[in-house]
């Protein structure tokens, strides 16, 4: 497995972790969402997708990689940023119920995601270059 992918593995679990208890925080009105909180759950969702990038990027570089699961975690990953971000004026022309369960499934995708690119690269062998075939 590629060193970096293990650390950023964890940085997507810990980061998603972090980010889900924040969540659950506002929509159980634990505390209001305003000011540096809010940041910190940006900062920790934004983790979450550069992390879901780069496993994406990582295992599609290594033997085995799919294509698809790239596409899917870029996909994944910059819906998950726009709901973020346009929560408060999603909330006016949709039930708030509704946009807080898409972000959360979405969170949950990225993860599950990034769960998956993580089995490739370990599963997958050093990276290689393509076979050469001798003439003679």
């Amino acid at each position: 497995m590629l060193p970096g992918a293990r650390y950023v593995s964890m940085l997507l679990r810990g980061g998603f972790l972090l980010a889900l208890i924040i969540g659950f925080g506002f929509w159980f009105g634990w505390w209001t969402p305003s000011g540096a909180i809010v940041l910190i759950h940006m900062l920790l969702g934004l983790i979450v997708i550069g992390s879901v990038w780069y496993l994406g990027l990582a295992q599609a570089q290594r033997g085995g990689g799919s294509l698809g699961l790239t596409i899917g975690t870029f996909v994944v990953g910059l819906l998950l940023a726009i709901v973020g971000l346009t929560q408060e004026r999603l909330f006016g022309s949709l039930p708030m119920v509704a946009v807080q369960i898409t972000h959360l499934l979405l969170a949950v995708l990225a993860v599950g995601l990034g769960e998956m690119c993580v089995r490739r690269i370990r599963g997958a062998g050093p990276a290689t270059a393509p076979a050469t075939r001798s003439r003679g």
